[in-house]
Formats: structure tokens, C-alpha cells, sequence
């Protein structure tokens, strides 16, 4: 069957190369297409709408099936900054998350905590934020597009961001990254209203809201100070807004920014951990020196992450890509007619609102070609001009033959349905990872939960030891001021205990030999060898 999707693939990719050197023109049918369009607008518009609603939620009920490591971790604090204004390090709200010792960004877990606030604290709740947030981009995008006269061009942009596999994966997985790109949309969404509305308002917003990006992604650090520097000069030169709109805008980025500027300090050892109102923890395994010069030489492997797919198949599936293969040839000749428009806007001294998107792109892809292991929830900021690429490719490249849009369109319609069906039906294939704790874990949770012995191990090979112990405190909570020794009667203890008797049980990710086992999914279970001892 798989084979099928790469056939499939071929065949749409051969014939998008069809229409696009197809010479062919047909004013009548141009005009009957403009019209239709036009005539059906606000419905088209709604329907795309209904469709990034529907698909934002596919698999939110479907979360018992596995929840990514950096989900159980967000979630356990989300609940315990709810209830108590701490996380579960004891850290009074912090301006970054310790998680496991790397650290995690904190915005999610306080939008987390208010949903816990309104709807109560159910697992099914995790991954809510972040769709809902893909519904909040969407109409960000309609802002931004109403600027277009054209309303075919509007449409093809709706069209693209709804239906391209990334944004549609990105909503399925409750990460603290993934929410980087919806901040950055509606941030220039806001910002380029500004502009071309001239409202101060907005401009004062848009500064919030890229302050906010701040606590989405540590990556942002270096990310928005280039993307500010290149858009101040951009917007200065071309006479957009002046230096006390500048003022305006930078005034809420930095007071958001000082914070975490306050949490470099720390975790580069230059000031002392902070506590009061906030804390401004140190981390025990502060990643700030991920960036390494040596890795621009894989600057195409970043490429390719952005246009094909990564290693991790709950960001991108490789049969269908980030953006869809059809999108490839698109996404080049947009990019190419943005660096034109770039000059040209240069040239003239004009603004044109498109530069912004292009220098968000050239902003994110100069830190990230040096980031070690790049992936797409990563990369997940340069997603949103790549797609704008795409649609901006799309109507170039057809802007005499229009009509033969309609055929692009339903190509990509056919495309998603089929996406759409291999994303609801091989759940497992994307979580079938160390990265994860599925169903073979909760399996292996229930069972030692139903015994008796009340001490248990967790000797695993790989960190997901920590993993199984953050699921158990994220299921039962923490009391007032501290840990409870005992949960639920039981201790839950690292690594393999000196002496293993009737008191005790051991669950590894491997075979310890000599002992009897019982085996739920990849878990081996060990307990005290003695005849009584012995599994069922």
C-alpha cells in the first residue's frame, strides 16, 4: 500500500509540471473562474474555515493512544501552576519550565494551566492549545490576505495554509515549540496591518505578541533580535513607520524580553538564581550552547527538513512531506519572486507588506542551519513563509492561465483527502517511539498499580525511567507543599534495587535474566523469585 502513496505522488507531481508549462490561454475561462470566486467568496472562505476546525481536532480524542515525553512534563507542571502557582520543582512561576533538566518553554503550560482553571484537568485536555491556536492563525492569515484587492489571491492563500500536512500535524501534537510559527503569524499579521492600516494599536499589539513568541521556543532568542534588526532598517529605509512607532513597537518586546534575559544571565552563571513573585530558575542542564558554527554546512539537510520531512513521523509523514511534494516547485518560484520583489522594493524605496514574510524566513534560517539535529518542530517558524511561498508560486506562475488554478486546487484536495486518511488511520506509526509513552506503557502502569507490592523499580536504558515516574506525579499530583512519599500506597524508586524481595517489583525495557518475567508490549515486569512469587 505504501508504495501506492509514492505512485500517487509521481503521478501529481508530473502533472502539476503539466499545468505549469501548459501554454495554453483561455480568457473565457478565466473570467467564468474570477467570477465564481468572486460570486462565492464568503462561502468558499467559510468552508475552509469549518474544514481547519475539523481537521485541527482530528486526533485530539485520540491522546490515551500515546503522549510525547515533553507532553506528560508540561502537564504535570500546567496542573500544578493551576492549583498551586508552582511547578513540579517547586519553582514559583517561572519564567521557563526545568522539565526533565533541559528546560522547556513556559507559555504552553500557563495557557495549559488557565484551560485546567475553566475546564478541569483531563489528559484529553493537552493538546486543545494548540489547536485551537492553528483555528487563531487561520483568521490571522485572513487579516493579513484582506490586503490583497484580488480575491482570487486571497482564497489561494486560505487555501494552502489549510490544507498542507504540516499545519494540520503541527495541531495534533502539544508541544512547546510548535506554538513559535501561530505566534509569528499573528504577529506579522498584526504588524502588517499596522502599517498599511496605520494603527498604532496594532503596531503596540504586534509588539505583544512577538514579546510573547519569546516563551514559545528558546530558539526565538536569537531568531526575532535579527528578524527586528532587518525589519527596523527595512521599515525605516522604505519610510513605513517612523522612529517613535519604532519605539512603540519595541516598548512591550522588551519588557517581555527582560525576563528571560535575566534567565541567560543566571544559566550562564553571571547572576544568582531569582525568587519572588517569579522565579528565574537555573537549569541543571542549561542548553544554551546548542548552536554550533560547524553545522552551516548542513544547511541542506535544513532545507530538506522544511520541504520534505524529518526523522520524527509526528511532525511529518514521508509519503506526503511538509508541504506536499506537488508544493515543491511552487515554493522555489515564490521564494524567487519574493527576493524579486525584495529588490525591487529597494530599489523604488516602497514598502511591500510581503518583504516582512520573507525576512522572517531569512531571519529563522540563519540560526537554525545552526542548530545540531534540526527537525521540523524546530524549524517550525520558516513553515509559515514557506507556505506563503507556495501560494505566492501558485499565483505567478498561473496568473494568465487563472482558470487552470481550479485544477491545482483539486489536485490538492485530493491530495489532503488522502493525507487526511493515512494521518487517522496510522496513529501508532507516529508515536512508535522512545519519545513516547503509549499504550504498552499505561498497560504496564495499570497492572503494577493492581498489585501488591509497594515498591517499584524503573531501571530502563533510556531516559524514559523519568518519563514513567512524571506520568504517575502528572496523574495523582503533588500535595501542598511537596511530594507525596507514598502514592497511592506505593513508592516509585529509579534504577534496580540492591535486594529484590516480596515487597518489590521491577519494570525494564530489558530481560534480566534468570528471573521470571511478565512481559505487557516492549516492558518486561520482574518481581521476588519465589514460587509464590510468580506471575499468573
Amino acid at each position: 500500500m505504501k508504495k501506492v502513496y509514492i505512485v500517487l505522488n509521481i503521478i501529481f507531481l508530473i502533472w502539476i509540471f503539466f499545468l505549469i508549462f501548459k501554454k495554453k490561454k483561455n480568457k473565457d475561462k478565466d473570467d467564468v473562474f474570477e467570477s465564481f470566486i468572486n460570486k462565492h467568496y464568503k462561502i468558499i472562505v467559510f468552508s475552509l474555515f469549518a474544514f481547519v476546525i475539523l481537521s485541527s481536532f482530528i486526533n485530539l480524542f485520540k491522546i490515551t493512544l500515546a503522549l510525547h515525553v515533553d507532553e506528560v512534563g508540561m502537564f504535570h507542571d500546567a496542573k500544578l501552576i493551576a492549583k498551586y502557582g508552582y511547578e513540579r520543582h517547586l519553582q514559583r512561576f517561572p519564567v521557563y519550565l526545568i522539565n526533565y533538566g533541559g528546560g522547556q518553554s513556559v507559555l504552553y503550560a500557563y495557557i495549559m494551566a488557565l484551560i485546567i482553571k475553566l475546564f478541569g484537568d483531563s489528559i484529553y485536555l493537552i493538546r486543545l492549545p494548540i489547536a485551537i491556536f492553528r483555528i487563531i492563525s487561520f483568521i490571522f492569515i485572513y487579516k493579513l490576505v484582506e490586503n490583497e484587492e484580488d480575491k482570487l489571491k486571497r482564497i489561494v492563500y486560505l487555501f494552502i495554509f489549510a490544507n498542507v500536512p504540516f499545519f494540520i500535524m503541527n495541531a495534533g501534537i502539544g508541544l512547546d515549540c510548535n506554538l513559535l510559527v501561530h505566534f509569528a503569524i499573528i504577529s506579522v499579521s498584526l504588524l502588517i496591518n499596522a502599517i498599511l492600516k496605520k494603527k498604532n494599536s496594532y503596531l503596540f499589539l504586534s509588539g505583544i505578541f512577538f514579546g510573547l513568541s519569546l516563551y514559545t521556543y528558546a530558539l526565538s532568542y536569537i531568531i526575532l533580535p535579527i528578524l527586528l534588526l532587518l525589519l527596523i532598517i527595512y521599515l525605516l529605509y522604505t519610510k513605513a513607520i517612523n522612529i517613535k512607532q519604532i519605539i512603540l513597537f519595541l516598548i512591550p518586546i522588551i519588557a517581555l524580553a527582560v525576563p528571560l534575559i535575566l534567565f541567560v544571565l543566571v544559566n550562564q552563571g553571571i547572576i544568582e538564581e531569582i525568587h519572588g513573585v517569579i522565579t528565574i530558575p537555573k537549569l541543571p542542564e542549561y542548553r544554551g550552547n546548542e548552536l554550533n558554527v560547524s553545522n552551516i554546512k548542513d544547511i541542506g539537510y535544513l532545507l530538506f527538513v522544511i520541504i520534505i520531512h524529518d526523522r520524527f513521523a509526528y511532525n511529518s509523514i514521508r509519503y506526503f512531506g511538509t508541504i506536499f511534494y506537488i508544493s515543491i516547485p511552487f515554493a522555489i518560484y515564490g521564494f524567487l519572486s519574493e527576493i524579486d520583489k525584495l529588490k525591487e522594493s529597494i530599489k523604488t524605496k516602497t514598502f511591500n507588506y510581503s518583504t516582512i514574510i520573507l525576512l522572517l524566513f531569512i531571519s529563522g534560517i540563519i540560526p537554525l542551519a545552526l542548530v545540531d539535529k534540526v527537525n521540523v518542530n524546530k524549524a517550525n517558524i520558516l513553515l509559515f513563509p514557506v507556505v506563503y511561498f507556495v501560494a505566492v508560486g501558485i499565483i505567478n506562475i498561473f496568473n494568465d492561465r487563472k482558470n487552470l488554478i481550479m485544477s491545482v486546487m483539486f489536485t490538492y484536495l485530493f491530495m489532503t483527502a488522502i493525507f487526511l486518511n493515512y494521518y487517522s488511520i496510522h496513529t501508532f506509526d507516529r508515536f512508535n517511539s522512545i519519545l513516547f509513552v503509549n499504550q504498552d506503557f499505561l498497560q504496564t502502569l495499570d497492572y503494577i498499580e493492581n498489585r501488591e507490592e509497594e515498591n517499584v523499580y524503573f531501571d530502563f536504558k533510556n531516559y524514559k525511567r523519568y518519563v514513567m515516574k512524571e506520568y504517575i506525579y502528572m496523574k495523582y499530583g503533588l500535595s501542598e507543599d511537596k511530594y507525596n512519599d507514598s502514592i497511592n500506597g506505593k513508592y516509585y524508586k529509579d534504577g534496580m534495587p540492591e535486594k529484590l524481595d516480596d515487597t518489590s517489583i521491577v519494570v525494564s525495557d530489558y530481560l534480566i535474566e534468570e528471573r521470571d518475567f511478565k512481559k505487557i508490549g516492549s516492558y518486561y515486569i520482574t518481581t521476588y523469585d519465589k514460587e509464590e512469587g510468580r506471575f499468573d
